[in-house]
């Protein structure tokens, strides 16, 4: 999780709504949108197989259109697919991380 902290820092979102959005996008200062889009590369994560077409249809209302659905699933799938062979190979992610900001995080979440 902390590597999307940084790679949100990288972008331009500011250092504590970078924080947010690690710790808890759905109470974090975003859009609406943002937050649909995240809450569905969440359930793209986890349970893949509950999505549907009402999904699509509501990332539409939220003002997303086709090629921006499919960037965001292809994004999505691809960092899953990394995420699941370095862990499938015993690759550590995260041990290079800094302990203030693991006691930043874990402060923020709880």
């Amino acid at each position: 999780m902390l590597h999307h902290c940084e790679a949100l820092r990288r972008c331009g979102v500011a250092d504590e709504l970078a924080w947010q959005i690690a710790a808890d996008y759905t109470n974090s200062q975003i859009s609406a949108a943002d937050k649909m889009m995240l809450a569905y590369a969440e359930q793209l994560t986890v349970s893949p197989y509950a999505i549907g077409e009402s999904c699509l249809i509501e990332l539409k209302q939220a003002g997303f259109q086709d090629d921006q659905i499919l960037l965001i699933n292809l994004t999505v799938s691809y960092f899953n697919f990394v995420n699941r062979l370095a862990t499938g190979l015993g690759v550590q992610l995260e041990d290079d991380w800094d302990k203030d900001e693991l006691a930043k995080l874990a402060e923020i979440t709880g």
